[in-house]
């Protein structure tokens, strides 16, 4: 059995990388390879359940997240309608029979209990409406042209706030009370502190413009502009349009993430296993990296959940920056347009990610240390 599950994870992680590998070199994933690493994953992820004995909790979290769903739909189907002024409120008005022929046309002048129940039932059946701002396209079109972009976005700036924060935190830990403990903090609070939209110009100005090189070294940014090896500032052309949203998106998370693991690794330590382990001649690499990582990583999870929905949904401000043409600004515009099938599709798309990303979360809990019980 565990041999089985450590082929399961390398051949979903060859996988996850072959899908990497195609985006980055051909801007393009088979649907083939696509589909059968989701089906691999999920069996992988439902194996898991079936192997921490999770079935039942499985079910009931299903279950209590359709609840929640439906809840949240409603309360949001509910609240757009009472707050003043309408999708079609202008600043020049409508005459009132054009007005009049528009909200019959989105069903808007029937009762509210029966706006609801269309709209409910159309939710069961897959469809989501039409937006009101975008005449003539479907909400489920918009959403499937734009989330895959912000999804690729929030995927390369998890893994970079992966690879980045917890081996930071790592590090700091370590060594504890050093000059390289507090330097390795100060990134992270900074990395913290500093906003994407501060963030952003700045590296643009440093990788994009070539600041201060243009100033103080001109020959070697003439030579950098000639071989083109400055970075894009923005769109989403090529993998190297990816370099700096995903750092600029990647960096807040990650120093949260390294301020964590440090906590967390420094309380682990001081365990008797951990004295134990050293007391047997074991090397401190081996202590820290077998022995105290893996117990150091429940508090990470833990804000794992949120943090994957939020960034995977996309950051409205790299978005707007970068120019990407992610989900993100649907957002924001749906609401200034009062486009009610948009704003509630949207609110659906991220209450179930943040859902998904926490029922994840907490089988991890169960694999990470298999004496945590959840409920």
């Amino acid at each position: 059995m565990k041999i089985f599950s450590v082929a399961l994870f390398w051949v979903n992680i060859i996988f996850g990388l072959s899908l990497v590998f195609c985006d980055l070199s051909l801007m393009y994933v088979p649907r083939v390879l696509l589909w059968s690493f989701w089906i691999l994953f999920s069996g992988s992820v439902f194996y898991g359940i079936l192997r921490q004995q999770l079935l039942g909790f499985f079910f009931k979290r299903v279950g209590a997240s359709i609840i929640v769903i439906a809840i949240i739909a409603s309360m949001t189907f509910l609240l757009l309608r009472f707050l003043p002024g309408g999708p079609f409120d202008e600043e020049k008005a409508l005459p009132p029979i054009v007005k009049a022929n528009i909200e019959k046309k989105y069903g808007l002048d029937q009762p509210l209990w029966k706006q609801y129940f269309n709209y409910m039932g159309g939710l069961l059946r897959g469809h989501l409406g039409y937006s009101y701002k975008y005449e003539g396209r479907e909400v489920s079109a918009i959403i499937r042209d734009s989330f895959p972009v912000s999804f690729k976005l929030g995927f390369y700036a998890l893994v970079l706030s992966f690879f980045i924060g917890i081996p930071l935190g790592l590090f700091a830990a370590s060594r504890y009370g050093t000059r390289l403990d507090s330097g390795a903090m100060i990134l992270a609070i900074s990395g913290i502190s500093l906003p994407s939209f501060l963030v952003a110009p700045i590296l643009i100005y440093i990788f994009s413009f070539g600041w201060p090189l243009d100033i103080f070294a001109p020959s070697l940014y003439q030579w950098l502009l000639q071989n083109n090896l400055l970075l894009p500032p923005a769109l989403w052309h090529s993998p190297a349009h990816y370099i700096l949203p995903v750092v600029t998106l990647g960096i807040r998370p990650a120093a949260f993430i390294a301020r964590l693991t440090r906590a967390s690794v420094l309380d682990v330590i001081q365990a008797d296993f951990v004295r134990t382990a050293r007391s047997k001649g074991l090397s401190e690499k081996v202590v820290l990296y077998h022995h105290v990582l893996r117990n150091s990583l429940v508090p990470v999870l833990t804000y794992v959940g949120p943090l994957t929905a939020g960034i995977l949904s996309g950051s409205f401000v790299v978005e707007v920056i970068f120019a990407i043409p992610g989900i993100a600004k649907y957002f924001v515009q749906s609401v200034f347009n009062r486009d009610y099938p948009l704003i509630l599709a949207l609110t659906i798309l991220f209450s179930i990610m943040l859902i998904l990303a926490n029922l994840l979360v907490d089988i991890l809990y169960k694999v990470v240390d298999p004496r945590m019980e959840v409920s």
